[in-house]
């Protein structure tokens, strides 16, 4: 009996301690200012905040979350989602449209010392993409970050640094959502989803309203007509050559090293 009254002490003892540790842990949690980054524009897109004024988009542009971007055909957007205090150039952009003169750097290239720590974005030709939350806590000793983006319609591709386990990377699309985990990613509106690395889970509402749900991991994707998950070709597998980590940082461009895919798909 003695014993077990010491146990139940010491297990008092240490739960009560864990209970005044964790509120001073998360008092301790430094809220950090994410911002939308626009790193390039080939050809012509745009962007509004209140989904009814529109404005032109330019490289250098700092956006705040719930910006809706859309691009024209022939014509992409690449951007990164990053601390506030880590862009690249000067050109901040009001709810009303107007932005600080912007000066490229001398050596002609838009990149940041931190973009390897971002998460970087292309949103391709013809499509619209709502930037809907980017939040990070930090605690000194872990950092949970949370994204959510809205696919509304067209393609985008990307890649999700390293998530801690709390973490969150989620990319609505019109008929469901993908939750990713420290990877290259490509993925459209209908739902047709490649890993490059890393993986996913998608979930995906049917024409019936029934909702399913596949595990899509590094070097396959889900195919939306059959409901399938296939291997990537060694070309689906590879990054395109001018999509960099970081995005027109001097140096060769970065591609995961294919590896051929296992002999069942994971279904």
């Amino acid at each position: 009996m003695k014993k077990m009254d010491h146990f139940t002490r010491k297990l008092v003892g240490g739960a009560l301690a864990l209970a005044m540790i964790l509120p001073a842990m998360r008092a301790a949690a430094e809220g950090i200012p994410q911002v939308v980054q626009i790193i390039q524009v080939k050809g012509n897109a745009r962007y509004a905040t209140d989904n009814k004024n529109w404005h032109a988009l330019m490289p250098g542009d700092i956006l705040q979350p719930g910006v809706v971007i859309q691009t024209a055909t022939h014509s992409t957007v690449d951007l990164q989602l990053v601390d506030r205090e880590n862009t690249f150039g000067i050109r901040s952009v009001s709810q009303t449209g107007s932005a600080s003169p912007y000066a490229p750097p001398s050596d002609g290239l838009l990149y940041s010392t931190e973009e390897p720590k971002a998460n970087v974005v292309r949103v391709f030709e013809s499509s619209v993409l709502a930037v809907d939350k980017l939040l990070v806590e930090r605690t000194g000793i872990d950092e949970v970050a949370e994204t959510q983006l809205d696919l509304r319609a067209g393609h985008i591709m990307g890649n999700v640094k390293k998530l801690s386990a709390a973490s969150k990377y989620e990319i609505k699309i019109p008929n469901g959502v993908a939750g990713i985990r420290g990877s290259f990613y490509s993925i459209t509106a209908s739902a047709l989803l490649k890993m490059l690395s890393g993986s996913a889970i998608l979930a995906v509402v049917g024409a019936d309203g029934t909702a399913k749900t596949w595990l899509v991991n590094a070097l396959h994707g889900f195919n939306p007509v059959d409901e399938t998950v296939f291997a990537l070709t060694p070309e689906e597998g590879t990054l395109p050559p001018d999509f960099t980590r970081p995005i027109n940082h001097p140096g060769p461009p970065y591609n995961p090293p294919y590896c051929p895919p296992p002999i069942s798909p994971v279904r």
